[in-house]
Order: structure tokens, then sequence, then C-alpha cells
């Protein structure tokens, strides 16, 4: 349903893109490593799910080549975005910072194989030459390349593909994940109770804290200025985010 809607053949190989539309996310380097892609992959799709943002905006030119370059197919912000896994041959994620991409996980447990770069976070969520391919941050000849081989090598892709669903469904089972939360929240409880109990550890660690705060503030001071310079704005940032029943919420996060 959702293939035909979107004007997508039957056999159509399908780059996927789930995130921002935001310089960060490397949309640049995603549309030049396209275009490399369609000189071998003609009938290549883009499939592009989410939208622009206003904080850290495309360039104009990048913008443009989103809304104009044939074979790349948008559907806007999705309270869902599972349906649109199963048409995807592959994964992209080519962004220059990161937390852990929930993206990657989702990807990885519908057996897609994936391709991200380097950054932060993200070389955390692919096994490069097991479960995807890696890439240098901000190089969208690299990024061209390893599309094309998943597209152009279908029996390697799925083997990557398969190697992720069993990492993902080893590691990240809701139960055991679950059971984690659990013993984490219990540790908590301890800890709530021990400092109940004593309470003059309670200010001393108050005041230690407190005091860490104060000396690291120049610090960090610096390092916001430095993401600032060399990645961009915004070191903070707002998005909006599917929040309960699949509404859009906004979410205020220190991290990508």
């Amino acid at each position: 349903m959702h293939r035909e809607r979107l004007g997508l053949k039957e056999t159509q190989p399908v780059i996927g893109f789930v995130g921002r539309f935001t310089r960060d996310k490397g949309m640049a380097e995603l549309m030049g490593a396209f275009r490399q892609v369609q000189q071998q992959v003609p009938e290549a799709a883009l499939l592009l799910i989410g939208d622009y943002e206003a904080g850290d905006p495309v360039a104009a030119e990048v913008r443009d080549l989103i809304e104009q370059t044939p074979g790349v197919v948008r559907t806007g912000f999705v309270p869902d975005v599972y349906p649109y896994y199963p048409l995807m041959n592959v994964l992209a994620l080519p962004t220059y910072r990161e937390g852990f991409p929930t993206v990657a996980l989702e990807a990885s447990a519908f057996g897609l194989p994936l391709v991200t770069t380097d950054a932060t976070g993200a070389r955390d969520a692919v096994q490069d030459g097991v479960t995807g391919w890696r890439v240098p941050v901000g190089d969208a000849a690299a990024l061209g390349v390893a599309l094309t081989a998943a597209l152009t090598d279908p029996a390697e892709a799925r083997r990557r593909g398969e190697a992720g669903r069993a990492w993902v469904l080893k590691h990240f089972d809701p139960e055991q994940v679950q059971a984690r939360w659990a013993t984490y929240y219990d540790e908590l409880l301890r800890w709530r109770e021990l400092g109940e109990q004593h309470l003059g550890k309670r200010w001393l660690d108050v005041a230690l804290a407190g005091s860490g705060l104060i000396a690291l503030s120049g610090p960090l001071l610096v390092l916001s200025l430095l993401v600032r310079s060399r990645l961009g704005s915004p070191v903070l940032f707002k998005q909006v985010r599917p929040g309960l029943g699949g509404s859009p919420s906004p979410c205020t996060s220190s991290a990508p």
C-alpha cells in the first residue's frame, strides 16, 4: 500500500533515511552520494522520512537537490515509521554527531543493512563489515561507494542485515531491557534509602557536586563554543518527535 502510494516500483532498489533534514544529519553528503549511486544504479530511489527544521537548516542548494532530484521520495513527518522500513533495501545515516541512534536499531530489527558514519554514537550501532558499512564523517564519495555496494550486492547486503537483526535481538530484547531498567531503578531506590539514613553524607555529596559544577562550568562553556564553531548551531536543540498515541510533541535535548 505504501509502496504504491509513494510511486515506488515493486522491485525498485530503495535507500532509506529517517530523521531531521538538517545539516548535522549529513543531508548534503546524502544527496551527493545518491547522485553518485544513480550513475551505477539509475533506477534507485531515495526515500526520505522526516522533514526540514529551522534549527541547523540545510543550505538552500541542498534543499533544491532534495526537492528536484529525480528518484527522491519524501513522506514528510510520519507518526509511525515501522511500515516504511520494509520498503527499503538499506538504511543510510550519514550523521555528523549522534547519541545512540534508535533508528539504526529499528532498521536492524527489520533485517536492513546499515550505512552510517564513524561519528560518536553512530559507530556503536554498526559493526563495519558485519552488520553494515561505516564511512568517515562528511565523506560523500565513501558514502556513495558503500550505498552502491549495498544495492549491487544484494546477497552481501542480506547477510549483513541478518547479522544486524541477530545482534539487536541478542542485546536489545525488550524483556532484557526492561529487566535492566528494573534493576537500575531498584539500585536508585536503595541509594535513596541510604541517603535518608545518612543525611550528613547527603549534604556532603551536594556540596561536592556543587563545587564540581562550578569548577566545570568554564570548560563546559568552552566546549559549547567549540561545538558551535565546528559543528554549528544548535548546541541545544528542540525537535518534534512522536509522543503518546503517535501525536507530535516537542523534545528538547543537549544531544542530537
